[in-house]
């Protein structure tokens, strides 16, 4: 569990600060694709409303695709084996 858990912005700030990246970046470079990478995107849900509020083609993964999944399995794997519980003791 190594990510940010703090450091987020809310998605609205997030992706205000990506598009105002994404129209530098194209006044610069017009022919320029633009991916987003990070930050508060890091699941199939968050990117929907990354697409929906900025001019993004695309999403950088990393962690999100690697790691957090990972880490989200093996957390409820863990949580399951500690819901099983030891049979009582035979009193006899």
């Amino acid at each position: 569990m190594t990510g940010a858990t703090t450091s987020y912005l809310p998605h609205q700030e997030a992706a205000g600060r990506v598009q105002e990246m994404i129209e530098a970046t194209l006044d610069a470079h017009p022919g320029c694709i633009c991916l987003a990478h990070g930050g508060p995107f890091a699941t199939p849900e968050d990117t929907r409303y990354l697409y929906q509020h900025t001019d993004a083609k695309g999403f950088v993964g990393a962690s999100s695709v690697e790691r957090i999944p990972i880490e989200r399995a093996v957390t409820e794997t863990v949580r399951a084996f500690k819901r099983e519980r030891l049979r009582a003791p035979d009193s006899s």
